[in-house]
């Protein structure tokens, strides 16, 4: 802050402080305080003046926003007339105001916006809607009038779209478009079209417009004073008027009246006198002439042909109700053959998706039966009584049919069961790959006869009984294995047991004598082996002997109970050799009683082995 006093002005601020007078009176006193004022004029000297310069600042600033704010308003007016500058200077700052102030205050803007918009929506619905409901009128009168059904049928013989033959004889002429363009850049400066008539791309039908008029001009006149004034397309024209800075151009459908033309020109002469100044300095912006349409509007002309005189209703009624009689009788024809068709149709396909049915060949006839040829195997219902259980007639089909054997999963399913006859506890399934599965409850004679038949019938490939079992051969089972798994031992040198081990002989006894009965019933054949052991006390001679007589025991409890189990005898003798007799002490070993049994083994056969029947069981 120091840099904005130049430092010659410290001696001089020295010296003025130093200058000033003392007060004699009060020297002792105020000594100190003019000595601490002087010094704070030497250290603060700059500081103070520069603070005052900010002072003086601060006044003229504020008197020179005063002086500006009286004459911005003239200022703006007068910067804009000259050019775009300031336009251009401000819109960026404008821009970002108006974004920010409608981001913060939406309801604001459509509370204003709303009172000015809403009448105007409002308005234009209004008319809309009875511009449709006038057009809806008018195209039921012409749609339903006995003139309408002459111009669709002029239509239909003529090939022309109906809208076009509708034209054709209620327009006299209508101006359906008008354009306002500049001639040496070709742009259009307005357009306005009739609401009856589709909208096309404005620059590009003035470019083409222009260009067409400078190939005729260049081909064949060669002038630059001569233009084209009118084209002929049919039943559409486009009649031109044309000065040097711009022209009108026409789309008229019909024949404008003879005077057309003069109102051209006396609409250009109008525009000419209100837009030369913005055509002579025309650059592309088009704003100028958005008033334009005021000129170009009146040119909107058309006129309709008269209505003819109308016709009596009964003459319109007449062929009215011929057509409607002749459209229901032939509506009634259809519909009948229709119906008869659709329900041929119904009855052919129920019989095409039934099992054991297969439709190889329809021949369809008009007025009789349609002939159906179908393969049919045995065991399928007969077609006549699915069509009456699908309520169908029988004679609505001529049905020939053809046998054979058919390898659906249901009449395979019907097929081993009519084979087999399974029980009421048997449940029967076919898998895809043709495995007959049977599972439930049922009989060993039962379960062989069933695999054995139903390998043999069409449609099977395999039979898996793996899940049927017999209550009998359950218990069978039960007891062979009590059976096989009893433990009888004897006393030493005796062939029969003594206390438990006789109640044990006793129950594998009785158990053989139960499992020849079960097993007759099942069709089982049981055999039983006993093999007799003895210990290695004594000769081997002597344990042979024991051995058999013990297994001998069993066979004779056996036939004593009446059984005629065939049984087979096998004395095993001793397990160890002679000198093995002695213990380590040298005492004599008195044999170890498990030696001394019988072992009893019972086996069932039958025409298939049960090993295959039930697996490890």
């Amino acid at each position: 802050m120091s840099n904005f006093l130049p430092e010659e002005s410290l001696p001089d601020e020295i010296e003025k402080s130093a200058e000033k007078p003392h007060d004699s009176s009060g020297a002792s006193q105020s000594l100190p305080d003019k000595e601490l004022e002087r010094l704070r004029h030497m250290l603060f000297a700059r500081e103070l003046a520069l603070l005052e310069e900010v002072a003086r600042n601060q006044g003229a600033k504020q008197f020179n926003t005063e002086k500006v704010s009286e004459v911005l308003a003239e200022s703006i007016i007068l910067r804009a007339g000259k050019d775009r500058q300031l336009n251009i200077a401000l819109e960026p700052v404008v821009d970002d105001i108006l974004k920010a102030s409608l981001s913060r205050r939406k309801n604001d803007f459509v509370n204003v916006l709303f009172p000015l918009i809403g009448p105007v929506i409002r308005k234009s619905i209004a008319e809309t809607f009875l511009s449709m409901l006038g057009n809806v009128s008018q195209s039921l009168d012409v749609a339903f009038s006995w003139r309408g059904l002459r111009w669709r049928f002029e239509s239909w013989r003529s090939g022309k779209p109906f809208n076009e033959i509708v034209l054709l004889h209620t327009v006299l002429y209508r101006v359906e478009q008008v354009f306002f363009i500049h001639s040496e850049t070709g742009l259009p400066l307005s357009h306005i079209v009739n609401e009856e008539v589709a909208v096309q791309d404005v620059d590009m039908v003035s470019g083409m417009l222009t260009a067409i008029q400078d190939f005729v001009r260049d081909s064949f006149s060669g002038e630059e004073d001569n233009n084209l004034d009118s084209l002929q397309m049919g039943d559409m024209s486009l009649i031109i008027e044309k000065n040097d800075m711009a022209y009108i151009a026409c789309v008229v459908r019909g024949t404008p009246p003879a005077n057309f033309r003069s109102l051209l020109q006396e609409s250009l002469a109008l525009m000419m006198v209100e837009y030369t100044e913005s055509l002579t300095n025309f650059s592309g912006d088009t704003t100028p002439f958005l008033t334009a349409v005021r000129y170009l509007q009146p040119l909107l002309l058309s006129r309709y042909a008269e209505e003819e005189k109308k016709i009596p209703f009964w003459a319109k009624a007449v062929p009215v109700v011929c057509l409607i009689a002749i459209l229901f009788g032939a509506s009634c024809i259809w519909y009948k053959k229709y119906t008869r068709n659709a329900l041929l149709e119904k009855a052919v396909l129920s019989l095409n998706g039934h099992p054991g049915i297969i439709i190889t060949n329809v021949i369809e006839h008009k007025d009789a039966p349609w002939e159906v040829l179908t393969f049919k195997d045995d065991l399928a219902p007969h077609p006549e009584k699915i069509l009456e259980e699908k309520g169908f007639s029988p004679d609505l089909l001529d049905l020939k049919t053809v046998p054979f054997i058919s390898y659906d999963s249901a009449i395979i399913l019907r097929r081993v069961k009519n084979a087999v006859s399974p029980p009421d506890t048997v449940k029967m399934e076919l898998t895809e790959d043709g495995t007959l599965v049977l599972s439930g409850k049922a009989s060993m004679t039962w379960m062989v006869h069933s695999r054995d038949t139903a390998m043999s019938l069409p449609g099977v490939k395999r039979v898996d009984v793996t899940r049927l079992h017999d209550p009998l051969i359950e218990q069978v089972l039960d007891l062979v294995k009590d059976i096989n798994g009893a433990s009888i031992e004897f006393p030493l040198g005796k062939d029969v047991p003594v206390g438990e081990n006789l109640v044990r002989l006793e129950k594998a006894v009785d158990d053989l004598v139960q499992l020849e009965k079960i097993a007759r019933k099942s069709a089982l054949v049981v055999s039983l082996t006993v093999y007799g052991h003895a210990d290695t006390i004594g000769s081997e001679k002597r344990n042979y002997e024991i051995s058999m007589a013990r297994s001998k025991t069993i066979a004779a409890l056996l036939y004593a109970k009446g059984s005629s189990i065939p049984i087979s005898l096998y004395g095993m003798g001793s397990r160890f050799n002679k000198e093995d007799s002695r213990q380590s002490d040298g005492t004599l070993y008195e044999g170890d009683p498990s030696s001394r049994r019988i072992e009893l083994r019972v086996s069932l056969s039958r025409a298939v082995s049960a090993d295959s029947l039930f697996g490890n069981q």
